[in-house]
């Protein structure tokens, strides 16, 4: 596999501009437990990304909650953990059916934590993308990685993935702009090569990439036929 051109750092995929939610809780010393409520807020639909971090030792629930529940009740949990928490998640925002989250609808977040805790939601603007194709990015630690965003030009863009560590290995294309749902195109466990994968990703749409790993991992992108 050719050697990586970027490596991750977590891919700042929170510096693009957007729309954005910031919520905190910042406490001077550790509590027992402490349940919250942040301020209303509503998403368009899209590409939601999702940032977590917690400094408590025990636990840590993050749940989005409609302000006006209906025939949709029920919270959806985003985070769930105990102990010192940093995670970054995302979520394709589209229109119809039983689901959550949906365009233009009010939500809080429901947060139970034993420590100080931040939250950031960004929904990214289209054209931000910069990445040239080939391209290629690894990371040297396990959990959840954003990267991008990748614009898919005429040609169809295919895979070469290596992961070097147990556990599972996945890997997401998830569209800016919400016209379709999420698109698996990586999915293996412990040790693997994989080559020419197509990734399923349509031409002229931008991406972000969530991949999923247990430890080293690469991937490459590149134009097929």
């Amino acid at each position: 596999m050719t050697s990586p051109a970027q490596v991750a750092r977590d891919f700042a995929v929170f510096e693009l501009q957007g729309k954005r939610h910031y919520f905190n809780q910042d406490m001077n010393q550790t509590i027992a437990r402490l349940e919250s409520t942040t301020r209303e807020f509503s998403v368009e639909e899209g590409l939601m990304l999702v940032r977590a971090d917690h400094k408590g030792a025990g636990e840590f629930k993050v749940e989005l909650a409609r302000v006006r529940p209906g025939f949709l009740g029920g919270d959806e949990s985003l985070f769930q953990c105990k102990g010192p928490y940093s995670r970054e998640m995302a979520w394709v925002i589209v229109s119809g059916g039983r689901r959550a989250p949906r365009p233009r609808e009010k939500y809080q977040l429901k947060v139970t934590s034993t420590g100080q805790w931040t939250i950031e939601i960004l929904q990214p603007d289209l054209g931000q993308a910069q990445a040239s194709v080939p391209y290629r990015i690894s990371g040297q630690r396990g959990g959840t990685h954003l990267i991008g965003p990748i614009r898919v030009s005429s040609r169809p863009l295919l895979a070469r993935a290596r992961h070097s560590a147990r556990g599972e290995f996945y890997a997401h294309s998830l569209p800016l702009d919400g016209d379709h749902e999420a698109e698996e195109f990586i999915e293996a466990t412990g040790q693997t090569l994989l080559e020419d994968l197509p990734t399923k990703m349509r031409p002229g749409k931008e991406y972000i990439i969530e991949i999923g790993s247990g430890g080293n991992w690469e991937l490459e992108l590149y134009e097929g036929y």
